[in-house]
């Protein structure tokens, strides 16, 4: 049997959920019925030099403008002399710029990816989506929140849109000595509450918020330790604000965390205090620990966490609602124990890597029949 050539086509590949989506996708799918290459048009990042590392193909393209006719037609030429049988887009630089290029190319299947919702998007941004979707057979979207902003923002036709949600890898099993190694190396000991979050230091993750909300926690419970993995613009701002909050004692930033597998082992307790969050992948590995969250009600969030069951779900900036949730759980550790339990089956039932690998390899195999017929 033929190998199809699968294109996944980013504008880089930094450490971010985005960019594990796609470096799952890479590792995961069936290496007997697809050839898959990744394309980074502007850095490669830590999970290019992961892949990499791993066997993977990842090639960089050198293309810095999305609206430059040149870049459109060096892209184009690059996919004729490649011969993708699948192009898969992903970002707003890949979704703009491949699907055209696509389209001059001849390319058979174009799939794009759509992993957030953006708010932000002026009516230019809003008229190219909905222009574009007509080069694409399919796009996904990460959630139904995703795929409602598609569909009522950017008025793409529901019949183009297909919700895949994100997936994560089981938990690994926990190590006793390693999880040990990082409570001591991170200044926490036997009788402190772990909260972590790991997201990026930017605006739209709400991190201020639930620092406002931690102040009100330590005044009940000083033996919680708040880990924050991520890195970004705000990261300055933030550690200032940790120290005019007094809680310099209580917060570590961990910066680009590598070891996402033991810190959500050692975290009782997953916040996510996100303002706009298309799925958020970091939420739904937490549930493959068996954690329970407090998050925002916000976008795809509350299709990860059901409130009251596998965690709570807050208004987004509610710093006071967000303290009395943490509180609750901190008081009651079997409600906790409960929660996670629950969350870890819903991982299984619905976000289970193999999950997301079979829709999308089905989808890829869907269009090219529809091809060939």
């Amino acid at each position: 049997m033929t190998k199809l050539k699968v294109l996944q086509l980013v504008e880089d590949l930094k450490i971010g959920g985005l960019e594990r989506v796609i470096a799952s996708i890479a590792y995961g799918l069936d290496r007997k019925r697809y050839d898959i290459e990744v394309w980074c048009f502007s850095g490669r990042g830590d999970i290019a030099e992961e892949l990499t590392g791993n066997g993977a193909k990842v090639k960089m393209i050198d293309i810095r403008s999305c609206y430059n006719p040149f870049s459109i037609l060096k892209l184009a030429s690059l996919f004729k002399e490649y011969k993708p049988d699948i192009v898969h887009t992903h970002t707003y630089f890949g979704n703009t710029i491949g699907r055209v290029a696509a389209k001059l190319a001849g390319v058979p299947a174009v799939v794009t990816h759509v992993h957030s919702i953006y708010r932000d998007y002026a009516a230019k941004h809003l008229l190219i989506e909905r222009f574009l979707s007509v080069f694409a057979d399919k796009i996904i979207c990460c959630s139904e929140a995703v795929k409602d902003f598609v569909v009522k923002r950017e008025k793409i036709h529901s019949k183009k849109v297909i919700v895949i949600y994100n997936g994560a890898l089981p938990a690994e099993s926990d190590n006793p000595e390693d999880m040990s190694n990082y409570r001591k190396a991170h200044g926490i000991d036997g009788t402190d509450i772990v909260l972590s979050t790991v997201a990026s230091l930017r605006v739209q993750k709400g991190h201020k918020y639930f620092l406002d909300g931690l102040a009100h926690v330590v005044k009940k419970h000083n033996n919680v330790k708040y880990l924050i993995a991520g890195e970004g613009p705000l990261r300055k701002e933030l550690e200032e604000y940790v120290d005019k909050l007094g809680l310099s004692s209580n917060v570590v930033f961990l910066g680009t965390e590598k070891n996402i597998q033991t810190l959500l082992g050692i975290t009782d307790i997953f916040v996510l205090p996100s303002l706009v969050e298309g799925l958020s992948l970091a939420a739904v590995e937490a549930m493959a620990y068996g954690k329970p969250i407090v998050a925002s009600r916000t976008g795809g969030l509350p299709e990860v966490v059901t409130d009251s069951v596998t965690g709570y779900l807050v208004p987004p900036e509610d710093s006071e609602g967000i303290a009395r949730r943490i509180n609750e759980l901190i008081d009651d550790k079997d409600k906790r124990m409960i929660m996670g339990a629950e969350a870890k089956k819903v991982f299984e039932k619905k976000f289970n890597i193999k999950i997301m690998l079979s829709r999308i390899e089905g989808l890829y195999e869907d269009i090219i029949h529809s091809k060939q017929s």
